[in-house]
């Protein structure tokens, strides 16, 4: 059975970017500059409002320690992961997703790293988020009625120095 992933388009918002990250490639690429303090966040330039599926893609190209996820928060956290607190929910690359806690969370999927494709497949409509490894889907995540009543925006997170992912922006349909 084939699931419905209706592709979203949006860049790295750089007023909601962690300054310890570069955005680069039209905004679509983040490198992480430093090792020091917590992991460092970088929030989409789109608001994702109840009632709708959307998904997109991130393809790590350097690094293992991402997270990757939606939140509720327009501010930009800079104190730890998105995911740290309540208002986030992530794919943590050890193979473990996180919400509301910046040191446990359940085994999921699997550890991903370089040159991994992470797809995240979020259902407001249903008030499912699920993710994807490599185009296998995972199964369901998180289940939240937070997914049905609010507005949400797409957010990744690195921890050390040098890390890479690039936003997969893919082609329009006519």
């Amino acid at each position: 059975m084939e699931i419905y992933k209706p592709n979203v388009y949006f860049q790295w918002d750089s007023n909601k970017t962690d300054k310890s990250l570069s955005v680069t490639d039209s905004n679509t690429k983040i490198k992480c500059l430093t090792s020091i303090g917590p992991h460092k966040n970088a929030i989409g330039d789109l608001t994702l409002n109840p009632g709708n599926v959307s998904y997109w893609e991130v393809k790590i190209l350097k690094g293992n320690c991402f997270k990757v996820g939606v939140t509720k928060s327009k501010a930009l956290k800079t104190n730890g992961s998105f995911s740290d607190d309540e208002d986030g929910w992530s794919y943590y690359s050890v193979g473990q997703i996180r919400h509301n806690s910046k040191t446990e969370g359940s085994t999921y999927g699997e550890p991903y790293g370089i040159d991994d494709v992470v797809g995240v497949l979020f259902d407001q409509f249903e008030g499912v988020l699920s993710f994807y490894l490599n185009g296998k889907f995972l199964g369901e995540a998180f289940q939240s009625e937070d997914f049905t009543n609010f507005s949400f925006y797409p957010v990744v997170s690195c921890l050390n120095q040098d890390e890479q992912l690039l936003l997969v922006v893919p082609d329009r349909e006519d």
